[in-house]
């Protein structure tokens, strides 16, 4: 059965097809040591629940429920939370942090039929804006921060806790999407993913006229190329984009404003039509 997976890596989503039986075997030494543990406990306390598992874990019981169960990918971030909260040693947590080494993508998944809802960059800013100082859980103060409409911000947000994005609660908002990294290229694209590039470099262009450039950092570089290189430029690109993001969101770090980081590499010259004759003869590098 062939399942389609959202990445999303702040701003840069991709689209990637696997076989949803090898998702179950990733990540499986993790989840039977929770399995385990919550057994054990209820077999010393019969009214404990998995609710309780969850508090203790200090993690929401729905997430908590799809990691027992395969559901969710288990990241090396839960992994590292996961053996804080049991105590467990160094050792103990490096050896099960190298059993998803190999697999390590930190994705989330989404039902095809709930991607195409959250596919914007309106969606990545709500939640990101969640995690700044002095946030307010409030539709009409998260629609003025971010100059959108109160009915866009009021549909994202049912969306983004619909697909289990977003906790909404006794006028609390969490971030649960804090796990999206991703390490790996785009293998397709689709209407959306172009709609969501174009519509966040329509933000980047916005922000040439509106915003004084201590604020903003645009630049920009005309090369030649040679297309062999393509693949290698293309990964100094990913690794310097997750490299400034991982950085920019390390841990003790409180942010104020909500910024995007867009990168674009792409031709100016168009290819070269050798059916037309211009004269020229062109060597190769």
């Amino acid at each position: 059965m062939q399942v389609l997976k959202l990445y999303n890596y702040k701003f840069e989503y991709y689209v990637f097809s696997m076989d949803i039986q090898k998702q179950s075997v990733l990540g499986e030494e993790v989840r039977l040591l929770l399995n385990s543990e919550l057994q054990s406990r209820i077999k010393n306390n019969s009214s404990y629940s998995l609710r309780a598992f969850a508090r203790n874990l200090k993690l929401d019981h729905s997430t908590l429920s799809k990691l027992l169960t395969g559901q969710r990918k288990i990241s090396s971030k839960t992994i590292l939370h996961i053996g804080e909260q049991l105590g467990l040693s160094q050792n103990e947590i490096t050896d099960y942090l190298n059993s998803i080494k190999p697999y390590q993508t930190d994705f989330v998944e989404l039902a095809i039929d709930d991607y195409s809802s959250v596919c914007d960059w309106h969606f990545d800013a709500i939640l990101e804006l969640t995690r700044t100082k002095g946030f307010k859980p409030n539709i009409n103060w998260v629609a003025n921060r971010l100059g959108l409409d109160i009915q866009v911000v009021d549909k994202s947000v049912n969306a983004l806790v619909k697909n289990g994005y977003l906790k909404v609660e006794d006028s609390k908002w969490v971030d649960l999407s804090i796990d999206n990294m991703v390490g790996i290229e785009p293998i397709e694209t689709t209407e959306q993913l172009k709609s969501y590039q174009k519509n966040i470099i329509l933000k980047s262009l916005e922000a040439v006229d509106k915003n004084e450039k201590p604020k903003r950092n645009h630049t920009a570089n005309v090369l030649t190329v040679n297309e062999k290189d393509l693949p290698a430029i293309y990964e100094k690109i990913t690794k310097f984009r997750h490299d400034l993001a991982k950085f920019i969101q390390r841990e003790g770090c409180c942010g104020e404003q909500v910024y995007a980081l867009q990168v674009g590499f792409f031709p100016l010259s168009e290819d070269i039509n050798h059916d037309q004759n211009y004269g020229v003869e062109v060597e190769d590098c």
